[in-house]
């Protein structure tokens, strides 16, 4: 009866070991891994929290006139007729007619629905047109829509002679622009 009773309570032991003690060590063992990767979302949350508040004080302190540049290079809406008459305005300082404006507005996507807090995307809207100029004329209007200061990006550009015309041009162009929901 002496060595009966240590194997029993050995035994008994090593069942609640894997019966009870070891599946609550295992679930204690998960829950510190959770409660360490909840630990480290709340520290980037709160860093990113701090980033926001700096970001928007550094936004309060730009002027009234950045703040409309900044509008203008990346504007918050969708304004077909403002990017036509920036490009033509563009063009006619080169002595340049545009024609056959075709907006593309495929890539467009309506600002987000709801509240959706910190949402903002990206958009972009396609501007095909073309015009007949001569190369040194051609190449002024290109240069000055890189320095204007809306954002835009020549997507296609094609050239051809115009037929009986020494030194003019067809150009065929596309262009996007983009704009911001926030």
């Amino acid at each position: 009866m002496k060595i009966l009773l240590p194997i029993i309570l050995i035994i008994v032991s090593v069942v609640l070991f894997f019966m009870q003690i070891n599946p609550i060590y295992t679930d204690l063992k998960l829950l510190r891994v959770q409660a360490k990767e909840y630990d480290e979302a709340l520290k980037i949350a709160t860093e990113l929290e701090q980033l926001r508040t700096e970001l928007a004080k550094t936004v309060e302190s730009f002027s009234d006139e950045d703040m409309a540049r900044l509008d203008h290079f990346l504007p918050r809406r969708l304004d077909t007729v403002r990017i036509i008459l920036d490009v033509d305005a563009i063009a006619k300082t080169n002595s340049i007619i545009l024609e056959n404006l075709d907006v593309d507005d495929s890539n467009a996507t309506p600002p987000a629905q709801g509240n959706v807090p910190g949402y903002i995307g990206l958009n972009s809207v396609g501007l095909g047109f073309n015009f007949t100029s001569t190369y040194p004329q051609a190449i002024r209007f290109i240069q000055e829509l890189e320095k204007s200061l809306r954002l835009l990006e020549v997507s296609s550009l094609s050239v051809a002679p115009v037929a009986n015309s020494s030194g003019v041009y067809e150009f065929d162009m596309a262009i996007n622009t983009f704009w911001i929901n926030r």
